[in-house]
């Protein structure tokens, strides 16, 4: 098959033309997407840095509260009735909590508000010894941040803050311990509500404790679900914040998260899916698709141009050239090299 020298330049000024327009798109995808990527984990960095120091300042609030009513009640004596008036009177002060009580050295609890647990029980009198918090808290002689869990009193999701009792030896003689609920955490976290933002707090343990996503998903069904072995959790072990891509257990699909790691070892992560940022990707090449088309066009009519002009040049001295090898010295004609006049 003969190919004409006029539409051999035609193809080779497209091929040029589509090639140099390829290049710059794939060069443009991976700008836009790195970009896009990077601007979303500068964003979320920002915002969960600032929720995980509002989170740990509204903590150490309540265990400065805890720390004085703690004094408050060894000084009314353990093995009084006074303690229990003190335990009322700081849960009316704070109602939000969904449970205030003592323990003693063994774990059995002294005092606590409310009186009657969800079955219509007296809380007190009841074994605690095997629960987390009071292990930790008598261990340490220190403050303490359990991860959630059901609370015994009341059989909401808690998370325990503790405070030794000590006296003035500092030797252990209980623990005052609160139910922190679950609902204080997710108010939080749903103040930041967006169509593109995932927003994840997990325990230590790294069980869910406060969740939200634009998907149907229950907050409910998600609660002390395991992200311990996602790439982000295993990322914030070594790092106080950070970012990270993962596989998210609980949707499927792979996301890139900013993260924040609590003093309490709780964690907060802000991600966004890795869909939206291609669909983001895609939606920004819209325009850039079309003015390659254009250029395809314009390159094709230069094309034609100059392949025109080109073969014309040649023809003439194809031309000259023949009349030349028959002999004809007499014939005249000039060849106009100027591509454009």
């Amino acid at each position: 098959m003969k190919i004409s020298i006029k539409n051999l330049l035609i193809f080779s000024f497209l091929a040029v033309a589509a090639l140099s327009i390829l290049f710059l798109l794939v060069q443009r995808v991976i700008w836009i997407y790195e970009h896009e990527k990077e601007h979303v984990n500068e964003n979320h960095l920002i915002t969960v840095r600032a929720m995980g120091m509002s989170m740990e300042q509204r903590i150490n609030e309540n265990f400065i509260r805890l720390k004085s009513i703690a004094k408050e009640v060894y000084g009314a004596g353990l093995h009084t009735k006074s303690p229990q008036k003190i335990i009322e009177n700081f849960h009316s002060r704070n109602p939000h909590f969904t449970s205030v009580f003592v323990v003693d050295e063994k774990g059995i609890v002294l005092f606590a508000s409310p009186l009657m647990d969800h079955k219509g029980e007296s809380n007190i009198g009841k074994d605690l010894s095997s629960r987390e918090w009071f292990a930790e808290t008598k261990k340490t002689l220190k403050p303490y941040i359990a991860n959630m869990i059901k609370g015994a009193l009341t059989s909401n999701y808690v998370i325990p803050l503790s405070m030794p009792i000590l006296d003035g030896h500092g030797n252990f003689k209980g623990v005052l311990c609160i139910g922190y609920p679950q609902t204080i955490i997710q108010e939080m976290v749903d103040s930041l509500k967006s169509d593109e933002i995932i927003v994840t707090v997990t325990d230590k343990s790294g069980k869910i404790i406060a969740y939200l996503e634009n998907h149907f998903i229950k907050k409910e069904d998600v609660l002390l679900s395991d992200m311990s072995n996602t790439e982000i959790f295993k990322a914030s072990l070594d790092k106080k914040y950070g970012v990270a891509d993962f596989i998210c257990p609980i949707t499927k699909d792979k996301k890139t998260g900013s993260f924040y790691v609590l003093d309490s070892g709780f964690r907060i992560w802000l991600a966004r899916s890795m869909k939206d940022i291609h669909m983001t990707v895609l939606s920004s090449l819209r325009w850039a698709f079309f003015w390659s088309f254009i250029a395809l066009l314009i390159a094709f009519g230069v094309g034609c141009f100059l392949s025109t002009k080109i073969t014309n040049s040649i023809r003439n001295i194809r031309q000259i050239s023949q009349k030349l090898s028959k002999g004809d010295f007499n014939i005249k004609g000039s060849i106009d090299t100027r591509i454009i006049r």
